[in-house]
């Protein structure tokens, strides 16, 4: 299982959808049920752990802390 970003050429809906490649309705899209929809590239997927791992490395989810 994975989650994905979607946007359907349709109604212009963004959304995202945890599924498996295996799905048959992957990518069908919740608000009108088309299957006119593309993968969007997700921060998530580009970036991954990394970011969150530096984020936190570097105190950024601490509003006191000084750099």
């Amino acid at each position: 299982m994975a989650l994905y970003e979607y946007f359907c050429d349709r109604c212009q809906y963004k959304f995202e959808q945890i599924t498996s490649e295996r799905d048959p309705d992957q990518g069908k899209c919740p608000k009108c049920h088309s299957k006119e929809t593309r993968k969007l590239l997700s921060r998530f997927a580009i970036g991954g752990q990394g970011d969150l791992r530096e984020s936190t490395q570097h105190g950024c989810d601490d509003p006191n802390h000084r750099h």
